[in-house]
């Protein structure tokens, strides 16, 4: 496994990345090598929330092979708890979407619950959460139903959305919803996320298709999801979610050079092929099969802030780096404005974190 360990990819741990080639393998003998290789170099009581999220698809192909490990208590042990969540999830996601259809509300079923139909089994597809794409003009209504099932929206959100609506609604595209009796969360989207523009979000209602698993639901085109997963992929670099990778092996065999070619084309379109084309890159790196990109950058992409310094110190640090973020935020949500629209848009942008930080002093009184 040298070569593994001396290839790391994107931002993956060593032990990410052969994890990530263990679920990957296409033969027992290398998948039974990535495994040894992980076992070793894992430290399991310490998982990060990622590598938490592929180990059903792990010890499910495991299994089909016939490999055994030295963390298969401990892996057997998260397993259950993401069959029973994911059990859980799909109860209160039917629940939801029932009630919202009853209120005259569409509700689009987006990222994981609408991927999970193309695996094996639902819980090899962990959730933590589920989301649903509905009309901006029917968010009142959503609420009102979500309310009747102890959903509650998050209170700093839907002050923001009361008090500055055209600015919250431009600059943030969703609202968690907690239910305060079993903590099951979700987004409620108005617009698809990873700085997506309004203009793909309203092609996409154009271009949708049945949902198996819910009664008259509705889920992206193929081609819409591949380009969701690459470009959410690409703009976070990893640090969230390691199941695109697995979501784009396992939806290959639904794929065609057409459809590749129509989710490039809507990357085109948002100007955001540089993330299309780097997530693309890591796939070749992976294994997966994915179009050549050719030589490729790292994308330009959001500045972590500092977190362990406090008062005046913190504020220097990050004061750049909120610039510089507004700044790719805008260039990322107006692709095709001038830099004039896009100044006055960054403007409008550090008006919202102003006046959400002014709100959320008030709520704290």
């Amino acid at each position: 496994m040298k070569s593994v360990l001396s290839d790391p990819v994107d931002n993956l741990s060593v032990a990410q990345t052969l994890l990530v080639r263990a679920c990957l393998a296409g033969d027992k003998t290398a998948r039974e090598g990535y495994v040894r290789a992980w076992e070793d170099a894992v430290q399991i009581m310490e998982l990060d929330f990622s590598s938490l999220r592929l180990v059903p698809y792990l010890l499910h192909k495991n299994q089909q092979e016939g490999i055994r490990c030295r963390h298969d208590k401990r892996l057997k042990v998260i397993y259950k708890y993401w069959w029973l969540r994911t059990q859980h999830i799909s109860n209160q996601l039917q629940q939801v979407h029932r009630a919202l259809l009853a209120a005259g509300i569409e509700a689009v079923v987006i990222k994981g619950a609408s991927l999970r139909q193309y695996y094996e089994r639902a819980e090899l597809r962990p959730m933590a959460d589920f989301d649903l794409l509905i009309r901006e003009r029917q968010l009142p209504e959503a609420f009102a139903a979500l309310r009747q099932l102890n959903f509650t929206p998050d209170i700093l959100a839907i002050r923001c959305l009361e008090e500055v609506p055209r600015l919250s609604s431009d600059f943030t595209h969703a609202i968690s919803c907690t239910n305060q009796s079993n903590d099951t969360y979700m987004d409620l989207h108005w617009r698809i996320g990873s700085n997506c523009t309004r203009r793909f979000t309203d092609l996409l209602w154009g271009n949708l298709a049945p949902c198996p698993a819910l009664p008259g639901g509705k889920k992206p085109f193929l081609a819409f999801e591949v380009f969701m997963i690459l470009i959410h992929a690409g703009d976070m670099g990893n640090k969230d979610n390691l199941n695109w990778v697995i979501d784009i092996a396992v939806l290959n065999p639904q794929m065609n050079e057409w459809i590749w070619q129509e989710a490039r084309q809507l990357a085109v379109e948002e100007k955001k092929e540089d993330l299309f084309d780097y997530a693309c890159k890591v796939l070749l790196q992976l294994g997966v099969s994915a179009p050549d990109p050719g030589a490729v950058k790292i994308p330009r992409r959001l500045f972590y802030k500092t977190t362990n310094k406090e008062g005046i110190l913190q504020w220097i640090l990050n004061g750049p780096r909120t610039m510089k973020n507004l700044m790719y935020i805008v260039c990322r949500l107006y692709p095709n404005i001038n830099l004039l629209g896009r100044c006055y848009h960054f403007i409008r942008s550090a008006g919202f974190i102003f006046i959400s930080k002014r709100i959320r002093r008030r709520m704290e009184l």
